[in-house]
């Protein structure tokens, strides 16, 4: 299938993604989305992610990866490059090479978002953030400059730490059951503990 060709023709392509959210579970299963998505908007989503499937959250940036359970509102955008402010002209004739005219390409960062990590709605993420880590929380709103803590919540203009979600002895022993890995069937057994986490960790080591 040339990818290419269908990104290239926008009535094709929803057509293809409907298709595709149809037939294989939606967005947090389908493997043909993720695979397009990576090859034609540099996004590549984990396993049960969701909010991913949107080609405005990459705009003008290198790799996107994000990791499994992420959740994702809409109107979140990730900008990956700044325009060259001490040039002469900030103008793409400038500093974009696919423009004709041989130029040097400006700096075009990635970006990693860990697993489990909740995007709020209408969230900028600029150039400067380059890692979110896992089980964070951006608040809806924010605009993003800096790198995000694992477990953190962050909000504001620009964003700043609000509070962590848990202490850290909690936090260690979550990062140590990698729940991520697993799916929602071995993971919905622990469920009556999602609130308890020493309790969670207890019988998960345990098992």
């Amino acid at each position: 299938m040339d990818y290419q060709f269908i990104k290239s023709h926008r009535i094709l392509e929803k057509a293809l993604i409907k298709y595709w959210l149809k037939t294989q579970k939606g967005e947090y299963n389908s493997k043909s989305l993720r695979n397009y998505f990576e090859l034609c908007y540099k996004i590549k989503a984990g396993l049960y992610s969701y909010g991913w499937s949107n080609p405005n959250l990459n705009f003008g940036g290198g790799l996107i990866t994000i990791g499994n359970y992420c959740s994702i509102a809409s109107k979140v955008v990730r900008l990956g490059a700044n325009h060259p402010i001490k040039m002469l002209s900030m103008h793409p004739y400038f500093y974009n090479p696919a423009l004709g005219f041989g130029v040097r390409d400006v700096e075009r960062n990635g970006l990693n978002i860990g697993h489990g990590v909740w995007i709020g709605y209408n969230v900028l993420i600029l150039p400067g953030c380059t890692s979110i880590g896992n089980g964070a929380v951006i608040g809806a709103g924010a605009i993003v400059t800096h790198d995000v803590e694992p477990y953190s919540i962050v909000g504001g203009n620009p964003a700043s730490k609000i509070k962590m979600r848990f202490e850290e002895g909690f936090i260690e022993m979550i990062e140590k059951t990698q729940w991520w890995n697993y799916s929602p069937e071995k993971l919905i057994k622990y469920y009556d503990k999602f609130l308890d986490i020493q309790a969670l960790y207890n019988e998960w080591i345990t098992n």
